[in-house]
């Protein structure tokens, strides 16, 4: 990571009794009590840093969160600057991905004062937060503008890319990551929460017949119901659906920004797959799934408009009942033509070698697209068009047919958009492979948003990444695929549940409560235990390479 963030840095003094950050962009500093772990907001001009030593300087501070021995603070330590089609749209933002993170306690001495299972417990508490926040590097946030809410949303508050700002009041829940972490610090140290996301930011520049522009990808991952892959499915009793994310196209000319927002969601019916040693555990549908499906739906109708569902999971063998699920409450919903609800069923598996663009699944869709537009900002005109709808994608895990089913919507959509301002000419899905430059640029995002969300769920770069990336299935991808499946069934069987853990102390799902009884101790696995585990899995390999075998002919069944 390049040190690049210069701004905005925090600088920390550790004295006898208390802790002071001081950050010169802001009016106020804080004052914590190391006995108390109380916090108090003083007028930075009154600090007198000649007085005191320095002993750290950070990039951001991400929150507070209350372990055993008291609350611990957790700071940016290194951050890489990145572009985006904001920025490059107005030089007022700034928007970083943070490398790597730091847990300090508040109280003097921290763990060292505890003894015995405490002790223990507090080790592991703060193991489980730097291996969550350190894990992927894929935590971002901007001290200039809020990244939890979609564009569109901003520029209808603030007007202008210029005058958008940061509010951690007003920041969107599902995907402020830490705002639990902030809750110590709101309302009296507002100014001091810097809202993060987590998910994948990436954009490059490229010139399209003679216009210079910025392409990228902005993916916001939901923590509203947030797991790995087999702990969490489906959706809860509130509407929330697993890994859910937003993800917003965006293009930044001169004059004009494009952003097209797509979203992905866990199929909304309450269903379940706990892991098993079996390379496909066994899917549980609950068919009482009406009202949580029509919460859902409704939600997404009134945040974003019509909602078109692209469901790209099989519609034989264990994913059917997923399948019969999704389509038996889309057709209760949706019960007249002009219903903002579409169900396009599309089995990738049984389509793919007959139809390799997806052609039959836009087909069904693009009418649905055209009408719901996109977002378009103007540097002279201000807003000129909203986009008044959505494509929801799906598969099972909603991760690589699904990311091949939104590349593909978001490639159509780039194509209309450039012939709207003029910059291509013609009709079709292939617009913008008239464009080498743009269409490889546009290939390697996408595929790399791929990867990235991905890690999050599984643990593994996504498959199918091979046709992502070169738009043809190829013997080595296949050969890939069938690497990163076999790392996915160690780390859903035997990994994920502390990832799990590590997400849940990070969002306060759970909260430590000193003076209950270790949430450890039914976890202390012996040696005899953990060599049984290892002898296990070894035995199973066997099972999963000959359940793999039989896939790597036609596309891994992911």
């Amino acid at each position: 990571f390049k040190n690049n963030n210069k701004k905005n840095m925090i600088e920390f003094y550790h004295l006898r009794d208390t802790i002071i950050l001081v950050d010169e962009e802001k009016e106020t500093a804080i004052e914590i009590d190391k006995q108390k772990g109380t916090l108090k907001n003083i007028e930075r001009k009154n600090v007198d840093k000649k007085t005191m030593k320095r002993t750290g300087e950070f990039k951001a501070l991400f929150g507070i969160i209350d372990l055993v021995s008291g609350p611990y603070l957790i700071f940016v330590e290194e951050a890489e600057e990145i572009q985006t089609p904001i920025t490059a749209m107005s030089k007022k933002h700034h928007v970083y991905r943070a490398g790597s993170f730091k847990v300090i306690p508040v109280t003097q001495g921290g763990m060292e004062t505890l003894g015995g299972i405490e002790h223990d417990d507090e080790k592991r508490y703060v193991q489980l937060l730097e291996q969550t926040l350190n894990g992927d590097n894929q935590f971002y946030y901007s001290p200039t503008m809020d990244l939890t809410q979609r564009t569109q949303a901003l520029l209808e508050t603030y007007k202008t890319m210029d005058a958008i700002d940061v509010n951690a009041e007003t920041a969107e829940r599902m995907f402020f990551w830490n705002h639990f972490a902030s809750t110590s610090l709101m309302p009296t140290l507002s100014e001091w929460v810097v809202p993060f996301i987590r998910g994948f930011m990436d954009s490059a520049e490229v010139t399209v017949k003679g216009t210079k522009m910025t392409f990228g990808l902005l993916t916001r991952l939901s923590c509203a119901r947030v797991g790995t892959r087999f702990n969490t499915r489906g959706i809860d009793k509130k509407g929330n659906a697993a890994n859910y994310a937003e993800t917003e196209q965006m293009i930044a000319t001169p004059t004009d920004f494009i952003s097209f927002l797509q979203v992905r969601g866990s199929v909304p019916v309450f269903w379940t797959q706990k892991a098993t040693l079996k390379y496909e555990p066994t899917i549980i549908v609950n068919p009482n799934s009406n009202r949580g499906f029509n919460t859902h739906i409704n939600w997404m109708v009134e945040r974003y408009g019509t909602v078109s569902c692209t469901s790209l999971i099989n519609q034989k063998g264990g994913e059917k009942k997923l399948h019969v699920a999704f389509d038996e409450n889309s057709r209760a919903y949706a019960k007249t033509p002009d219903s903002p609800l579409l169900f396009v069923g599309y089995d990738y598996h049984k389509e793919y070698k007959k139809d390799p663009h997806l052609t039959k699944m836009l087909d069904q869709i693009r009418g649905r697209m055209k009408t719901a537009e996109y977002f378009l900002y103007s540097t002279t005109e201000g807003i000129k068009k909203r986009q008044k709808g959505v494509v929801r994608s799906n598969c099972k895990d909603c991760l690589d047919r699904t990311n091949v089913g939104k590349s593909v919507v978001g490639k159509l959509a780039l194509g209309w958009q450039l012939v709207d301002l003029g910059l291509l000419s013609g009709q079709g899905d292939a617009i913008i492979e008239s464009e080498p430059a743009l269409f490889s640029t546009f290939r390697y995002i996408w595929a790399d948003n791929g990867d990235a969300m991905s890690r999050l769920y599984a643990g593994t770069s996504a498959l199918k990444r091979d046709y992502t990336r070169t738009g043809k299935r190829t013997l080595l991808g296949r050969w890939d695929d069938l690497c990163s499946s076999l790392k996915r069934y160690y780390l859903n069987n035997f990994e994920d549940g502390h990832k799990q853990d590590g997400l849940a102390l990070l969002l306060g799902k759970y909260q430590v409560d000193p003076s209950a009884e270790s949430p450890f101790g039914e976890r202390r696995q012996s040696r005899v235990v953990y060599h049984l585990m290892i002898s296990v899995l070894t035995t199973s390999i066997f099972f999963v390479m000959g359940n793999l075998g039989r896939t790597v002919g036609g596309g891994m069944r992911k």
